[in-house]
């Protein structure tokens, strides 16, 4: 069972991420704030935690976990690997054309990092197969978008394996507090709301929070307009608010400041969208939910794309 406007924002997060790779390839001419889309990232990361959890709260049956992390691998691996193989072989035909356009159109610099290394079968084979896992270095990679690879597969067995030891557990609610306060500085918390906003959907005592949630419909669409001013925040942006936003305690914590807002970002944007029918209704229309059943494999071919069109 597919839901349309889980869908939509899965297309709607797609489209973005490439309009700004593209914009920054071709013309620069976004606020330095918009050339990291990570926050659309980390909504696909939210969007995965609820997809592989959303079934499991409505039966609570246990025992399709485990088919579902031995399909995992596999089913996240093949289209990458296509995708490393096409890269490849377009490296070995001289067919990116992104150095030139990057000096010519002072594009955004970091996007003459990459392609810059001899490319070799072997090479390709292991980062398609092993290496986007578990050793991934974005310049010398085949296709630079994987770096999210390794937090999808290590995520996606983190939210089956929270189902399969604590998913029946009733009062639940002090365990993704645990999970929270374990994850907050890294992507992973992404996948914990995720699997949170899908019990908070399909299990009963779930949908008697949601329903108590759903009467203060003022403070969704709070978190849904105050997550498009988390999204810009970058370290580059230095003006107003977003200044103030650079937390000295937070720096000296280690947090991966621009990540954590990015975060809250994401998480404030899917949680408005579930809780409002109306947003439902415009993620749920038809051109968003087709981006949408696509938008796994267009995320993994665009940059290979875009950086061979700009010859």
């Amino acid at each position: 069972m597919r839901i349309d406007y889980i869908d939509g924002i899965r297309g709607f997060f797609a489209i973005l991420v490439v309009y700004i790779h593209y914009n920054a390839l071709f013309y620069s001419t976004l606020p330095n704030g918009y050339y990291n889309s990570c926050e659309m990232v980390c909504g696909f990361f939210v969007l995965s935690g609820f997809v592989l959890s959303y079934r499991f709260w409505q039966n609570r049956d246990v025992k399709p976990l485990t088919s579902a992390a031995i399909r995992r691998y596999l089913r996240l691996t093949i289209s990458p690997l296509i995708t490393v193989l096409i890269a490849y072989v377009m490296m070995k035909s001289n067919l990116f054309f992104h150095h030139e356009t990057c000096s010519v159109a002072q594009a955004w610099h970091h996007m003459d990092d990459f392609y810059k290394f001899i490319p070799t079968f072997r090479g390709a084979l292991y980062e398609g197969l092993w290496g986007m896992y578990f050793s991934f270095n974005q310049i010398t990679s085949y296709n630079p978008v994987l770096w999210t690879m390794s937090v999808e597969l290590k995520g996606s067995f983190l939210s089956l394996a929270f189902l399969a030891l604590f998913g029946k557990i009733k009062n639940r609610h002090w365990l993704y507090l645990i999970f929270i306060l374990l994850t907050f500085d890294n992507l992973y918390l992404c996948f914990v709301f995720g699997i949170m906003f899908a019990d908070m959907i399909y299990s009963e005592e779930g949908k008697k929070i949601r329903a108590i949630l759903k009467e203060k419909n003022f403070i969704s669409w709070i978190m849904f307009f105050a997550s498009f001013f988390f999204a810009y925040y970058a370290f580059e942006v230095d003006f107003g608010i977003y200044r103030k936003m650079n937390i000295d305690f937070f720096v000296r914590t280690g947090l991966n400041v621009e990540q954590f807002y990015h975060i809250i970002s994401a998480v404030m944007f899917v949680y408005a969208v579930i809780q409002l029918e109306i947003l439902q209704k415009i993620f749920g229309l038809k051109f968003l939910k087709k981006f949408g059943e696509y938008s796994y494999s267009l995320y993994l071919i665009h940059v290979p794309i875009l950086f061979s069109l700009s010859g």
